[in-house]
């Protein structure tokens, strides 16, 4: 589900604690993550900001290993055990 958060113009973005996976999913992560590599090779494993607080002036979260969310996409049961919250930001400037 996509949520829309009005925010300020001068908003601030704090990664507030380090990502803690639930217990006993890395190895599932692993071989989700390896399958979409087979896939698509050109996949890296960088990082995303996933929000845990977002206010109108501030964001709150963490930064995550990018294979967790692919993980999650391909495995929704995991996805929903993961909590991940990817911030996507999409704008237009002049």
């Amino acid at each position: 589900m996509i949520k829309l958060h009005p925010i300020a113009p001068d908003i601030r973005v704090h990664a507030t604690h380090a990502y803690e996976p639930p217990t006993g999913v890395d190895a599932l992560v692993d071989e989700l993550w390896a399958s979409a590599q087979a896939e698509s090779p050109w996949l890296f494993d960088g990082h995303f900001f996933s929000v845990a607080r977002a206010g109108i002036s501030s964001l709150e979260g963490c930064m995550v290993p990018y294979r967790y969310w692919i993980a999650g996409r391909r495995h929704p049961e995991l996805g929903a055990r993961l909590g991940l919250h990817p911030l996507a930001v999409t704008g237009i400037t002049h």
